[in-house]
Parts: structure tokens; sequence; C-alpha cells
């Protein structure tokens, strides 16, 4: 570790504790705080925070404090406040969520357990378009870059959400939601750049045709240092990417809004892999730099019927292209989607819905192999009102079939009671599954599957605090594992755990947020001797735990504190007979923001700042181990 940059970081801390405590000084000692100050924390208050309406759950809107499930909702002022620059960093705000960094462009991330480099439980979305890779079941974290500034919530559910968006929805979903374009008009430049995050730019222009017709784009670029590997030594996994979008909204009527949108983007990443070799010691290591690259373009049209339901049509086209030293992987997916919402008398509504998906791949390993498959499935959700404002159900099943498995049934079962304005209980009960990769797709690999039980309260027991809590208890069968060169479902597990979240706007200008997570696995295997299990229940930390302090100072400074803690983990790699034991670690954020005027911000932020060097994660399959450094950055934002 470099003692010199160690110094630096934990003086650049103590400037940061000092600059609170003199603010917190000052505003004590000033009768007045600043008028737009106050008013800019008002635009978010704890009771917009709890009408948020979201779309996640039912797929349709709904006010979060209502929704029978265990959401949290990353909303544009917390993605801003928190300082990150990438989704993975935003996510560590959320309870239940694991999320670890292994090297400058590598993360783990998954919902109530079993976490490591290839996740395969955990369903994300932008804008309704699945991300998932059906290489390993899940998700390249290092592509999924929207401009922040763009993105209006990230809506995470923790437990299944396979009824509405069916396989692989099985331990949560995250849907990222970005903005309409009518809400991002003129122009937005930002740039910046510190220690790790080397240098990054970007630029936005929303503008119009009339009152119906609105548009954006945009365009960014970043450049992220090596990461320092463990015991010391360059990493030699730097990262660099740029990429650059559209988006147009149009509505020609009152009952007609039609979207079309595209990315697209093209990046390097230093990469260190193992290479078996006939000669002693076995094994060489390769270094050369992963390309990536890839776009997507989706187009929605949501129609409003007289009778006042709805009908939306969303289709949409990506294309993933990596080529990485052992592995090239090249895929174009085709989906389509058709929901229909109708509101029945004045109790009941049914929403239902059919799709289709095309995945053409070729991934080249020692040879090139070209698949062709294809999922159809369809879905049904009636919510039935019991007691107007007090009781609802909702019972609803997604049916699939895919080329792997045959036909998949999907049901879940959710209620909630309202017995005050400020209280909410509900309850689920639901099946989910986890559908074979493409290194398992063979006779013998079936389908993992999920019974899961959850029980959740919501409760707003004073005007300046609101407390969320939820349970569960996960029963998993047909569990992957490997034997003799052969993957197979011959082990099972149960988790249980409880999630807390809490609001308290303790002063008009300051409030704070606080997090909670606490979870239990066990893992069973049906013969221990011969059976590999492919999931490591060491892998995930049984407590987690963050504290957030947002503060609005006068003349228009912010002053933003988060402090998270992650229990100790021990990782099970392909590289290592013995587990990688991961020690406890806090963490700290710390940022500064400043705005002059109405269209200029400057600002400061400080990630990790508690830490020189230390490991949050071990790869699974490659040699080396590249631990998370101190971060500083500066950042000006211009708008216009």
């Amino acid at each position: 570790m470099n003692t010199g940059f160690k110094r630096r970081g934990w003086f650049l801390a103590n400037q940061f504790l000092s600059i609170l405590l003199l603010a917190t000084a000052a505003v004590r000692a000033e009768s007045t705080a600043d008028t737009n100050s106050i008013q800019s924390l008002k635009r978010m208050s704890l009771d917009d925070l709890m009408n948020v309406e979201i779309t996640s759950v039912s797929k349709k809107e709904e006010k979060l404090t209502e929704a029978p499930a265990a959401v949290y909702v990353l909303t544009q002022e917390d993605i801003h406040r928190s300082g990150a620059t990438c989704i993975p960093e935003a996510l560590r705000l959320v309870p239940g969520l694991d999320v670890a960094r292994i090297d400058a462009h590598t993360w783990a991330i998954s919902s109530r357990g079993f976490n490591n480099e290839f996740a395969n439980k955990l369903l994300v979305l932008i804008d309704g378009r699945s991300v998932y890779t059906p290489l390993f079941s899940g998700v390249f974290w290092d592509v999924q870059d929207p401009m922040l500034e763009d993105v209006d919530r990230i809506e995470v559910i923790r437990g299944p959400g396979a009824t509405m968006w069916g396989a692989n929805a099985v331990n949560g979903v995250i849907n990222i939601i970005t903005k309409s374009a009518k809400d991002t008009q003129g122009w937005l430049l930002s740039g910046g750049g510190g220690n790790l995050d080397r240098g990054f730019g970007e630029f936005r222009y929303g503008g119009s045709h009339g009152d119906d017709l609105s548009y954006r784009l945009y365009g960014k670029y970043f450049e992220h240092a090596d990461s320092e590997m463990l015991g010391g030594g360059n990493g030699r996994d730097g990262w660099q990417q740029g990429r650059g979008g559209f988006r147009v909204d149009w509505q020609p009527s009152r009952d007609n809004l039609l979207t079309m949108q595209g990315d697209a983007y093209d990046g390097t990443e230093g990469q260190v892999e193992s290479v078996s070799t006939n000669t002693p010691p076995y094994t060489q290591q390769l270094t050369r730099d992963t390309d990536i690259s890839g776009g997507d373009v989706l187009g929605r049209w949501t129609h409003t019927l007289a009778n006042g339901s709805e009908v939306k049509l969303q289709t949409y086209y990506d294309k993933t292209v990596r080529d990485m030293t052992n592995v090239g992987d090249n895929l174009d997916t085709f989906d389509v989607d058709l929901q229909y919402d109708r509101q029945i008398g004045s109790r009941q509504e049914v929403i239902a819905g059919l799709g289709y998906r095309l995945e053409d791949e070729t991934i080249r390993n020692s040879s090139t192999v070209h698949t062709d498959r294809q999922l159809f499935s369809g879905f049904i959700q009636d919510e039935v009102t019991l007691i107007p404002e007090r009781l609802k159900l909702t019972l609803g099943t997604k049916l699939e079939h895919n080329d792997f498995t045959g036909f998949e049934v999907e049901p879940s079962g959710r209620v909630s009671w309202t017995p005050t304005v400020h209280q909410t209980v509900w309850a689920a009960v639901s099946r989910a599954v986890r559908t074979p990769s493409d290194s398992e797709g063979n006779k013998a690999f079936g389908s993992e599957d999920l019974l899961a039980y959850e029980l959740g309260y919501r409760v707003r027991p004073c005007e300046r605090v609101s407390l969320d809590f939820a349970t569960f208890y996960n029963d998993y069968s047909k569990l992957a594992t490997f034997t003799t060169g052969t993957h197979g479902n011959d082990s099972s597990a149960q988790t249980y755990g409880l999630e807390a979240a809490g609001n308290w706007q303790m002063l008009d200008w300051w409030r704070w947020q606080a997090t909670y997570t606490w979870l239990h696995m066990q893992l069973h295997v049906d013969d221990a001797a011969t059976t590999s299990p492919e999931i490591d229940p060491g892998g995930s930390p049984q407590q987690q735990f963050s504290l957030r302090s947002l503060m609005n100072l006068p003349h228009q400074v912010q002053f933003d504190a988060t402090l998270r803690y992650v229990d100790r983990v021990a990782i099970r790699t392909e590289t290592s007979t013995t587990a990688v034991d991961v020690p406890q670690y806090f963490s700290l954020d710390l940022r500064l923001g400043w705005k002059p005027t109405k269209n200029l911000e400057f600002s400061i932020v400080g990630q990790d700042l508690l830490n020189g060097e230390h490991l949050e994660y071990a790869p699974s399959l490659q040699s080396q181990t590249t631990e998370v450094g101190r971060s500083i950055y500066g950042k000006v934002t211009w708008t216009f």
C-alpha cells in the first residue's frame, strides 16, 4: 500500500469532517437559512418520498407505500447526492442488495444472497429492456451505463418478480427508468476527474417541436485507472468507454404516446486471465484488453381506449459484442411485448400480456458455436379491492416456454392491508425459476426453483419519520451443481432474513436515511463427495447497514455523508483450494456541492475515505485479486 497516498487520503477525510462541523456550527449561528436552499429540499420532502409512483411491481402506476412487495426507490436526488459515477455505486444504498467491486470494471451484485461475479438470480431492466445475458444468466454491469443525470429513478424489488417479468427474476428486479425527453430540455455539460476516475465528460441537448414532440441527444466518455493488486503491484485492469444515444417522445393526441430511444457504446478494459498450458506450472497469465461494444433501439406505443383501458406495445433490438481472452460473445436480441390493462367496475383491475423474444448468439471458445433461442410468454394478473382503501388481493401467473426446459409456470399471490393512512401491511407467496445459461444447457440440467414467502410493514409514526420493514423465507430446490463434467440440479438451500429502511427529516434542512440487512443461508448438497455446488453461500455478507446524512446549507451548499458497513465473506474460487477471506469493513463517502448560480454546480466527492486499498470481493476465474482504493474527484456541471 502506498503510505504517502494513505496519509493524503486521511488528511482529505479529516478536512471533509472539519467542513461538516464548521458547516453545522454556521447553520446554528445563522437564524434564517437561505430560502432557495430550503425550497430545493422541499422539492423532495418526506411526503414526496412516501408518494413516489412506481411501476415495477404490477406493471402499472401505484404508490410506493401501497405496493405489496419489498420495494426501494432511488430517486434522481438520491443518485445525484450520493456522488455515484455509475449504476453499481448507486445501488450500494439499497437494503437487501449485496454490491461488491471486484476490480476496476467488474462487480458482484445480487439480492438476498447468492452473490458472485456471475450472479444469476437478479433481473435488470433499463426502461423495460432486459439486459440479461444468456452467457451466464446474469448481467454485464460494465456496459449498463446510462447518463446518470437522465435517470429519473431506480426501482428495486427484493424478492421474486417472475409473475410480471418472467424467468430469472428470482431474488429481485432492478428497473432503471430514465426521464422523458420533455423533462431534459436545454443543454447540460459536465466533466471532472480524480485519482481513480481519471477523467470523465458528458453532454446532453434537449429540444422540442411544438408542444407534442420532445427529443434529446447525449454523449459521454470516461477513463478509470488500474486497480492495485492484493499484496501490491498494478492490476492492469483500466477501463475506458464512450457512449451516445437519443430519445424522442411524441404525443400526437391525448390518447397516444410514442417513444423511440437508442444507445451505442464502445470501450476497452484491461484483463488478466489464467490459461492452461501443457508445461509447468501448467497455467499462464495473459494480459490483454477486452473489447466491448454494442447498442440498442427501443420503441413504445401507449394508447388509452375510450373506456379508460390502456394498451402498450413495446419492441426493442439489442446487440452485445465482447471479445475476451478465452471467450468471445456476439449476441443479438429481438423482443416484443404487448400489454393490456383494464379496470373492471370499481374494485377490480386486470393486466395481461404476451411476449416473444429471439436470441441469436455466437460464442467463440475452443470452437465456435452458433445458437438461436426463442422465448414465448404470457401473463395475467387480477387485483381485487376487497375493502375500499383498506384491503387488496392480487393474484397472477406467468407462463413461459423456452428452448432449454420447455414450459415454466410462475404464479404469485399478494395481499395488502392498510389499517390507517400511515400504515401498510403486506404479504406474498411466489414461485420463480432460473432457466439454464449457455454453459448449462443440456438434457441433464433443469431450471432452478424458488418458493418464496414474504411479509412486510410500512409505517409513518410521525410527520417526519417513515419506516419500512420486510422479512422473507426462501426455499430453493434443484440448484445448480457440477459433477464429473456435467451440470445437474443436486443441491437445495433455505435463506431467510430481515431488511429495514428509514427516513428521518430531523430539520427542514437536514435529513437522515438508514438501512439494515440481516441474512442467513443454508446450503444442502445431495452427494458432497462427488458433487460441487455452483452456489457459494459464503459469498454474501450476513449483515450490512448504511447511514446517510443529507444537509442543505445556506448559500446553495450541500453536504452529504454516507457510512456503510459490510460483514465479512469467504469466497470460493476456481483458482484457490481454500476460500478467500474478505474481512468486514466500514466505508465513508462524502460529497460537498455548491451552486453559485442556478445553472452552475461545483462538487467534490470522496469515496471509501476510511480505507486505503482493501479487498471487497475475489474473482471466480482470474488468478489475480485486486483491491478497491480510496477515490477523490471533482466535478463541474453547467446547464443552460
